[in-house]
């Protein structure tokens, strides 16, 4: 996998469980709630050594903190932990969250295609979802009586959006 493949995998952990929250929760996140999940995967990219520098603001090293030659404050708390002043963390994550969805959306739109791997792979998630989709709500996991799995299966592609649904035939 490649940088590239990497940043975008770990751009669907923030960007699509807020967009399933607003799609399906009976109330969008809040400022805080977004910024708490933005400050979250951030700091797990940045644990898992993935490269932020496609993204606008950031070089390979990090965030380009020194544009007027100061580095941002940091302080050291009681437990040891260096902690940035809390406005500036929130407004770095929602910033870092706003330029990885544009340059997400940018890599979904070069990258996905219909390709017989991409049809195969689709065609075998949707098929295990469908089969196990019965009591997947109450946690029970039994199997979908193999008459219901077609049915199933068109349920299931409501939720894809199309663009994806194509690419995976």
């Amino acid at each position: 996998m490649s940088d590239e493949d990497l940043l975008y995998v770990l751009s669907l952990w923030p960007l699509e469980v807020i967009r399933g929250i607003e799609r399906f929760d009976y109330r969008p996140l809040t400022l805080r709630e977004t910024a708490a999940l933005a400050i979250l995967w951030m700091e797990a990219g940045k644990e898992l050594r993935i490269p932020y520098g496609r993204l606008p603001s950031y070089t390979d090293d990090g965030p380009e903190s020194t544009v007027s030659g100061k580095r941002e404050h940091v302080s050291q708390g009681r437990d040891g932990i260096e902690k940035k002043d809390e406005g500036e963390s929130v407004g770095e994550a929602l910033n870092w969250l706003s330029e990885l969805e544009a340059w997400s959306l940018a890599y979904e739109k070069r990258c996905r295609e219909k390709s017989a791997d991409a049809v195969f792979l689709g065609r075998l998630n949707m098929d295990k979802w469908a089969a196990s989709s019965l009591g997947l709500g109450l946690g029970l996991g039994l199997p979908l009586p193999r008459f219901l799995r077609p049915v199933a299966r068109h349920a299931l592609a409501v939720f894809i959006e199309p663009e994806l649904r194509s690419a995976m035939g």
